[in-house]
């Protein structure tokens, strides 16, 4: 299981130099509940929802000259045999290295034909 989950995030952070929300909704599966650090929670129905979500992110990224972003500190706890929790810290990063903003995040994953779907993210 830990293996898989490195893999997702590893591949999560690849398809992040796409900056296309589409690559990046794949991820996640609806309904999406995303829980920000100010406790504001924005439920997502539709799949194409969750695109626009993330196209508008990447967007506002792009526009702060993000050009990856790399995690750490991940760790994980088994909920049952096809759900997990999962938390790890993210870091954006500009093409010279220069951070521009980091936090921890935690996600609810459940298994789903085989591959690992989020449907909560929670920001810290």
């Amino acid at each position: 299981m830990k293996e898989d989950l490195i893999q997702f995030f590893d591949k999560f952070a690849q398809d992040f130099k796409s900056f296309d929300g589409a690559v990046i909704a794949n991820r996640y599966f609806a309904p999406y509940t995303a829980i920000s650090s100010d406790k504001s929670v924005l439920l997502y129905k539709e799949q194409k929802d969750i695109e626009q979500y993330f196209s508008a992110i990447l967007a506002d990224y792009q526009k702060q000259d993000v050009a990856y972003c790399t995690y750490s500190n991940f760790e994980f706890s088994a909920i049952g045999q096809k759900s997990v929790l999962a938390t790890t810290d993210w870091n954006m990063i500009k093409a010279d290295g220069t951070l521009v903003t980091s936090w921890r995040e935690s996600y609810v994953l459940i298994l789903n034909n085989a591959k690992w779907k989020i449907v909560t993210s929670i920001d810290h």
